[in-house]
Order: structure tokens, then C-alpha cells, then sequence
């Protein structure tokens, strides 16, 4: 089975700008993300000005409702100790991503329809496996007492 093969979209659907991406070698945040676009979770110092960010669509502005346009889902804007911040399921291309193509594939997401001509975004599955131990008391005698079995040593030790 091949990978599908195509150019990402990495033209900013707020701003119209292409966007660039770069990778991060900071101990911090290391990682992959876009940097040439509009990013929805920078703070807004009033929610005019957040309002009309949230409204570009290729540099210009549109009227409706408060939306990603990545992921076409609901935005609202909160205030917490007087900055703006916007909430719900947005695409933050400032986010540091482990690969180029989870950036890529997350930036050409389009009102929450997914590219078909770029690879599925990377899945890391983890869990534990049980290991079958034995018991440590195992070979102290039926009632597994530890009590007469450091006795013994005590005895040992002090002859």
C-alpha cells in the first residue's frame, strides 16, 4: 500500500499568507510547527480586535458566526485577567508537532474536512504489558512465614 502523495496547503486561511515550516530544536518545545500565519491561541488584548482576527478569511473580512477554519468547529472568546483568549477545537500552527507531516496534514485541514492527498497524521499507541512474576515467599514453607525465617538469620548472625 502506497502513501498518498500531494502538496500540502500551507497558505494561512485566516491571512492569505504562506506559511513556513520550521523546526524547533528548543529543549522546551522541541518539535515542528508553521510560523508566517495568523495563530488563534495568542491572547487579544480586547475582544474587538479578537473578533475581527477571528473573521479573516484570505485577508478579508466575513460575517457569521466564530469558527476555525481548519477545523469548521465553534469558537468562542474568554476573558481571564483582561486578555482575550479564544476556546474550542481550533488549529493552532504554533503548536510544536514531532512530525513535518502532522504539521502539514493539520494546515491543510479545511473546515474540518481532511486532506486525501497527504499521509494520515502519525498515531502513537502505548500500554502496559503484565509480567507474570513469582512470589519472593514462594519457598518459605506453606504458611509463607517470613517471621521464623528471620529468626533463623538473627540466630546465624550472632554465633
Amino acid at each position: 500500500m502506497s502513501k498518498p502523495k500531494g502538496k500540502p496547503n500551507l497558505k494561512c486561511p485566516y491571512t492569505g499568507a504562506r506559511m513556513e515550516i520550521v523546526f524547533d530544536d528548543n529543549l522546551k518545545h522541541v518539535g515542528y510547527y508553521a510560523q508566517g500565519g495568523f495563530d488563534p491561541a495568542i491572547p487579544f488584548l480586547d475582544k474587538g480586535s479578537a473578533t475581527k482576527a477571528l473573521l479573516l478569511r484570505n485577508g478579508k473580512s466575513v460575517k457569521g458566526a466564530l469558527a476555525c477554519p481548519y477545523t469548521g468547529k465553534p469558537l468562542t472568546l474568554v476573558e481571564r485577567k483582561g486578555l482575550w483568549w479564544v476556546e474550542g477545537d481550533f488549529c493552532s500552527p504554533g503548536k510544536h508537532l514531532w512530525a513535518k507531516s502532522d504539521v502539514e496534514y493539520a494546515l491543510s485541514t479545511r473546515a474540518g474536512v481532511k486532506p486525501k492527498n497527504l499521509p494520515k497524521p502519525t498515531v502513537v499507541e502505548g500500554g502496559e504489558e503484565k509480567i507474570e512474576t513469582s512470589d519472593p515467599r514462594f519457598g518459605l514453607g506453606k504458611d509463607n512465614d517470613t517471621e521464623g525465617l528471620v529468626n533463623e538469620f538473627l540466630e546465624r548472625v550472632e554465633r
